[in-house]
């Protein structure tokens, strides 16, 4: 997976597989879903 945006930008990271499967997603849904969760939550405030 890779971080679309932000100050994380292009950086990529690999989430325990085994544990929890993923599927690639594309940056078009990633950016939809992160606009609707940014009305939610204060991304700025989460370390």
């Amino acid at each position: 997976m890779r971080i679309i945006g932000g100050k994380f930008k292009g950086r990529k990271f690999f989430p325990p597989a085994k544990n929890w499967p993923t599927r690639p997603t594309t940056d078009f849904s990633k950016e939809g879903l992160f606009n609707i969760l940014n009305n939610y939550i204060d991304f700025e405030s989460v370390k």
